[in-house]
């Protein structure tokens, strides 16, 4: 789902982010940028404008929060799930890190293991509550 809204707080965003929306932005993009936004959304993409990014003092704590909560993932299967819910494919992922697609999968099961996400959905709402797309 896309929400194309006229006026929206941050904290609506955030919202509607936890409630499944795969991009949020404003009706002010131009038709260039929406046609690319829902190409990246259709290839499992994750937009949110940046006129509804959260404050950093927000950020901060939610980052805290986060290390607290991951506190049983690596910092690579992190990087792998990060990866996965910006929409990156196993290649894209082994190049960035430098590494084989077949660690990127071995992290990536790992990290699904620990924490029961079954999907490529499950992981983007994981990494959307966890701020990680912010």
């Amino acid at each position: 789902m896309i929400g194309y809204c006229p006026e929206i707080s941050a904290e609506d965003a955030r919202t509607l982010s936890l409630a499944g929306f795969r991009a949020i932005l404003p009706k002010t993009v131009s038709g260039e940028e929406l046609v690319r936004i829902v190409c990246a959304v259709a290839f499992g993409g994750v937009y949110l404008h940046e006129s509804y990014a959260i404050y950093p003092v927000e950020l901060d704590a939610k980052t805290e929060k986060s290390q607290e909560i991951h506190s049983g993932l690596t910092d690579r299967e992190i990087d792998v799930l990060r990866h996965v819910a910006l929409g990156c494919s196993m290649k894209e992922i082994a190049a960035l890190l430098k590494i084989s697609t077949k660690t990127v999968d071995t992290y990536k099961n790992r990290a699904n293991r620990k924490l029961n996400l079954r999907s490529k959905t499950d992981i983007v709402k994981y990494a959307i509550k966890s701020g990680w797309l912010n």
